[in-house]
């Protein structure tokens, strides 16, 4: 293959075809010229429709919210290609096209929203380090609301943006958003375990310092006060004593407890 060229300077796709051939002691060669324009343009046509055919794939399976920002005066607009899982995220259809800001607007916070303009403006300046913008991310993890036929709530999502450099300029942004509301009751869950373990631990520690003697008082009156609601429970009552009964147990068990 090789590229022709027609008397107007245009270029085009050639198939050249060489072929030797000998008649008597003359050597010759046969030659075949082909435009192929037509036939790469068909080509090209199908690794096109292959290329989206996979993209939309992978952009289905994937399970965080997948998307590009482009810059448009003061807005920032949602690229048309997006991974599915990005709508559920959002809890909004057909993002294509929106404006990202105005998307989140009413959803979100009014600061981190305010701030996440500043934020994006300074992520399509290419005199700002990338990296140092990392730690300023508003919208780290912030809480959103969504609504649904059935019900209107609250959960957290983490967005993540990273530029899109061509010939040293800022062409895009590759923006993430996930859904880390488990992630955040699981933070939280492990956070109040820790704290009721302290607490219980500090406790454990006030009765290890407490005057051996008082402590083995209080477990003796507490194994004969429990002793006691046992064998009532145990006991066969008639129904007008089952009143006398539980007050018996209540003061057993409120004396311990005290």
């Amino acid at each position: 293959e090789d590229t022709g060229r027609r008397s107007d300077g245009a270029e085009f796709p050639v198939f050249v075809a060489v072929e030797p051939m000998s008649s008597g002691e003359k050597q010759m060669f046969t030659a075949i010229v082909r435009n192929i324009a037509d036939q790469k343009s068909a080509e090209q046509v199908r690794a096109q429709a292959k290329a989206k055919e996979e993209t939309d794939k992978i952009l289905s399976a994937i399970d965080q919210g997948l998307f590009l920002l482009y810059r448009e005066g003061k807005r920032f607009r949602i690229g048309g290609q997006y991974s599915k899982a990005a709508e559920r995220v959002f809890g909004i259809g057909e993002l294509g096209g929106r404006d990202f800001l105005s998307t989140l607007a009413g959803r979100i916070p009014e600061a981190p929203l305010k701030s996440a303009e500043s934020y994006l403006d300074l992520m399509f300046k290419e005199s700002v380090h990338a990296g140092s913008l990392k730690d300023l991310n508003p919208l780290a993890e912030v809480p959103i609301t969504v609504t649904t036929e059935d019900e209107i709530r609250t959960k957290n999502l983490e967005f993540t943006f990273s530029r899109v450099m061509k010939e040293r300029k800022v062409e895009h942004l590759m923006a993430t958003v996930a859904d880390v509301t488990e992630a955040r009751q699981l933070r939280e869950q492990i956070l109040e375990n820790e704290q009721k373990a302290q607490t219980q631990m500090e406790r454990l520690f006030r009765i290890l310092h407490i005057d051996p003697a008082m402590l083995a008082e209080f477990i003796e009156e507490t194994r004969l006060d429990l002793a006691v609601v046992d064998a009532l429970l145990r006991r066969e009552t008639e129904e007008a004593a089952l009143s006398s009964q539980l007050e018996t147990m209540f003061r057993s068990v409120h004396k311990v407890k005290g």
